[in-house]
């Protein structure tokens, strides 16, 4: 158990994709994994593709449901599927902000109609003014309003892409990949607004990412998943510079820089 009071509590969570009878080929996607963030603090959860991150994501913030186990948020348990109400309160931040975003809608479409689904504002005058107060928030800002996404860059549309989970007021966000299709400099400035952003707005986050270096970056805790399994847990510089776990060590072994992309990089420039 991590210090401090647990907000999201993940217990012996099952997600098997195989055929209920006969179950052969394999371990599930998720086999009993349990974990936990408290309040305020980004976990990282690394591992290779096909390792069950996404599976494990996809379950709590309530887009599929588990074969077996449960998730708390609060001390309250979560129901899956989730109602309009629950499913607000974990958002997730997809890898391709390109196919994540409608692109015939404006930004200011995807912002208000959102807010004003989920009464985050009375009105769209109000409306618009939050999505604003959103976008600054991403480091945008009104200029991008009227913008499609494919009008945006990359970096960009994963702003867009977080503020839009941003607008109702999630408990936890989800970041699920949300840099790695991101080009190396516009990776560091993403990163830099997710640090910033649990700094200002006591994020609790959960951060997913086949990047070492990247997540030691962003985490207060770094997980490493295995086959469906949580093998090791503790400190980015514990686990990263000191890996108990085999698998944890073939890891940093294929990793070459483990001091994360050009971190102090200047903000991509931002032209609409």
């Amino acid at each position: 158990m991590s210090a401090g009071t647990p907000l999201l509590q993940v217990d012996d969570i099952v997600v098997d994709y195989r055929p209920r009878r006969g179950r052969t080929g394999g371990p599930p996607a998720v086999d009993h994994v349990s974990l936990d963030i408290p309040r305020g603090r980004t976990l990282g959860l690394v591992g290779q593709s096909g390792c069950g991150k996404s599976s494990l994501a996809r379950v709590i913030a309530g887009l599929a449901a588990p074969t077996g186990g449960t998730i708390r948020l609060g001390g309250a348990e979560l129901p899956a599927p989730r109602g309009r109400t629950d499913a607000t309160r974990i958002q997730m931040v997809f890898q391709d902000p390109g196919s994540a975003l409608n692109p015939m809608h404006t930004v200011r479409r995807t912002l208000t109609e959102l807010l004003l689904v989920h009464r985050r504002a009375a009105g769209r005058s109000a409306a618009t003014d939050r999505a604003v107060e959103l976008l600054e928030l991403v480091g945008l800002g009104a200029a991008v309003l009227d913008a499609r996404p494919r009008g945006l860059s990359g970096g960009q549309r994963q702003r867009v892409g977080i503020a839009r989970a941003l607008a109702v007021e999630p408990e936890v966000l989800i970041a699920d990949e949300a840099v790695s299709a991101l080009d190396v400099s516009v990776q560091a400035a993403v990163l830099n607004t997710l640090r910033d952003l649990g700094a200002r707005l006591d994020l609790t986050m959960l951060f997913i990412s086949h990047d070492l270096a990247v997540t030691r970056y962003v985490a207060d805790e770094v997980a490493v998943m295995h086959r469906g399994r949580i093998v090791e847990r503790g400190l980015p510089d514990d686990v990263l510079r000191n890996p108990r776990h085999e698998y944890t060590r073939s890891l940093v072994a294929a990793t070459p820089r483990m001091d994360g992309p050009a971190l102090s990089a200047p903000e991509e420039a931002r032209p609409v």
